[in-house]
């Protein structure tokens, strides 16, 4: 077992624009002028001058506040940790105060390299030398991360250290279900034949640190925490997958075989029962209510209608739904009880692959918008559904990798977990970290920026994103 903190030494300075001063300014718990700056909420606020010369803010930990801040266009965040990298999944713990990561421990890659081959060593042995490393590096491990204090525990692996932690869910109880993987994501031998990867279901007890072993696939399941168990969608057979449900209670394992079919990714809808949507070529997507205990029951999908123009009601779950001729989706209200859709926006929005998400009480809907341009990148952004105003909720994170980050968004729809790009230094192999941050939203912050500026295709523009030297974490 591991547990590592926060370190205030290892805090990087923080650059404020005005805007974000102006943010903070409205979220001071106490301002008193020190040596030349401002302490706000245990940080120290200072002004420095750079090269230009012009004069710039700057945000400084100090001994009060171990744990860096930065304002959001959407609110204030709180960096939880920069232990990590790679982060594949998260999951909100049911008491909203821990958070369970499958992630990797962060560590630098240069180094790495560095140790890995000397300047009189062949070039052919010191590739070999430095992907026998990279096999042998750390995975993707289970952590649990307490969202107070940014205290970050890694549990104890299963006996194969060889596997990876790779997507986890929380059931009632408290106990993990977590997917692991035999394939290492850092196997960067090109000239080896592609093994085939093998997938671990496991039950974990996060306070004893037991792992059981569920099953075993060859396909990585789909897994839906909800009030009733865990939803295990996993393939059979090419196109075709088994959707069953996973319990725990008095200290027994059980599972209840729910559907099968063309299935695509189960949801919990807020009347408590499972859905799936089955997809079949050329025919209407079918919607699945699947009470448990009771046999599945077809409720069909109307066709699209919109704009949506209220908040969201409890029985509206938020989908994704393809445009006409299958280039990208639009995110879309879809009522579980009746079957009816609604867009969200008669505009046309060039979503990431997020699954969108109700926000402060139903009224905002949270949604990941790509970058325009060669550079890509994404930015999370809130749809006000009263008047269709998009508004930024943090600064744009660029790279590919940006598209697919997860956000994990507590129940209540006011905090987010999401995950930025730290790098050491520039280069394939400069050392990586990905920054966890905890956002807490403010309507009145999100409402203060006036709307985003999209382009005809529903880009954010590539001026949106940060110019070579910039940091955005």
């Amino acid at each position: 077992m591991e547990s590592t903190s926060p370190s205030p030494s290892r805090v990087p300075v923080r650059r404020l624009t005005g805007g974000q001063i102006g943010c903070l300014s409205g979220c001071l718990v106490l301002a008193v002028a020190i040596a030349g700056g401002l302490v706000v909420g245990g940080w120290a606020l200072r002004e420095a001058v750079q090269e230009n010369p012009a004069s710039v803010r700057w945000l400084l930990p100090s001994a009060e506040e171990p744990l860096p801040v930065r304002a959001q266009p959407g609110g204030l965040a709180r960096l939880l940790t920069s232990d990590l990298m790679t982060i594949s999944s998260v999951a909100w713990a049911p008491d909203g105060g821990s958070a369970a990561i499958c992630a990797m421990p962060s560590f630098s890659m240069g180094k790495l390299m560095q140790q890995a081959a000397t300047p009189t060593m062949d070039p052919r042995q010191a590739q070999e030398r430095q992907r026998q490393m990279l096999r042998d590096s750390p995975g993707s491990r289970l952590f649990l991360l307490d969202l107070e204090t940014g205290n970050l525990r890694r549990l104890e692996s299963p006996p194969d250290s060889r596997v990876e932690a790779e997507n986890v869910v929380w059931l009632p109880g408290g106990r993990l279900a977590v997917i692991t993987t035999t394939t290492s994501k850092f196997n960067t031998d090109s000239e080896a034949p592609a093994a085939k990867p093998e997938y671990q279901l496991w039950l974990v007890d996060p306070a004893e640190e037991s792992w059981d072993k569920l099953k075993t696939y060859s396909d990585s399941p789909l897994l839906a925490s909800g009030p009733k168990g865990v939803a295990v969608e996993a393939t059979d057979s090419p196109g075709h997958s088994t959707l069953s449900l996973l319990t725990y209670a008095d200290g027994k394992v059980q599972w209840r075989a729910v559907l099968s079919g063309r299935l695509r990714a189960p949801f919990w809808g807020p009347d408590g029962n499972l859905y799936a949507r089955e997809l079949v070529k050329d025919q209407p997507t079918t919607l699945w209510r699947c009470p448990v205990g009771d046999a599945p029951q077809k409720v069909p999908i109307h066709a699209v209608s919109g704009p949506h123009r209220a908040p969201l009601v409890p029985a509206e779950m938020l989908v994704l739904v393809p445009r006409p001729g299958g280039k990208g989706s639009e995110p879309a209200a879809l009522n579980v009880l009746t079957g009816a859709q609604q867009l969200l926006t008669d505009r046309v929005l060039a979503v990431a692959p997020l699954n969108p998400q109700r926000l402060l009480g139903g009224g905002w809907v949270l949604l990941r918008l790509q970058v325009r341009g060669e550079s890509r990148g994404s930015q999370l952004a809130a749809l006000r559904l009263a008047d269709g105003k998009i508004l930024a909720v943090t600064e744009v994170s660029t790279g590919w990798e940006a598209l697919s980050r997860d956000v994990a968004v507590d129940p209540a729809g006011e905090r987010l977990l999401y995950e930025s790009s730290m790098s050491e230094a520039s280069g394939i192999f400069s050392g990586l970290r990905s920054p966890l941050w905890l956002l807490q939203l403010s309507e009145r912050q999100l409402l203060s920026a006036p709307p985003l500026a999209l382009t005809a295709d529903g880009h954010l523009p590539e001026t949106a994103a940060p110019t070579k030297g910039d940091k955005h974490e």
